[in-house]
């Protein structure tokens, strides 16, 4: 029995080093919300000391933006007894926001009634605006290479209708009542061919 409880002490031991050092923060809570661990992590990820957070409701962790529709499916998951996983807008304790990745997970005795919550957390604020930069840079290929190909086929017909201006030109010869008209369409649409020619630069 002596080295049964012994071994169980010892794994106890092993896990709470374990979630004291990894990355993620970790937040367990009474069935009721109250907090009643938080790991190094977290308190990096929330701002606030371990003496702060302790004892306090999860639902007075500042979330930002999030409607009470979220927080009703979450609690609804939760209590159920399903995990939630999810992303939110947080608020540090000074004020600053970022972005959570989440998994929420109840903890049942064995009776299967919840003794605890369990949340796992890591800011992912870096990599949702490096995602949102790279879809920014694809977007804008993306315009470039339809920009580029529209003023490839539009400088096409423009030098079509240049072609035809300079016949009517020829053949109308400077007496002609349309000649000036005819000038000013030649103008114009090598005006538009020049504007296309920078368009192209885009593709």
């Amino acid at each position: 029995v002596h080295a049964d409880r012994a071994h169980a002490a010892a794994e106890r031991e092993r896990l709470t080093t374990a979630i004291e050092q990894v990355a993620e923060g970790v937040v367990i809570a009474g069935a009721d919300g109250t907090i009643l661990y938080v790991n190094p992590a977290f308190e990096t990820l929330s701002g606030a000391p371990r003496s702060e957070l302790l004892g306090r409701n999860v639902d007075t962790l500042r979330h930002t933006g999030q409607s009470d529709t979220f927080y009703r499916i979450l609690r609804e998951a939760i209590s159920d007894g399903r995990q939630w996983k999810g992303r939110f807008a947080s608020r540090r304790e000074d004020g600053t926001s970022h972005i959570v990745e989440a998994t929420v997970s109840p903890v049942l005795d064995a009776s299967g009634r919840i003794v605890n919550f369990v949340s796992v957390e890591r800011d992912i604020t870096q990599h949702v605006r490096m995602s949102e930069q790279l879809q920014h840079a694809q977007r804008m290929e993306s315009v470039g290479r339809l920009a580029g190909g529209v003023a490839h086929d539009f400088n096409n017909m423009l030098q079509i209708i240049l072609g035809h201006v300079e016949m009517a030109l020829e053949t109308a010869g400077a007496e002609h009542p349309l000649f000036r008209d005819l000038k000013e369409i030649q103008s114009s649409t090598q005006k538009s061919a020049d504007l296309t020619r920078q368009l192209k630069r885009l593709e």
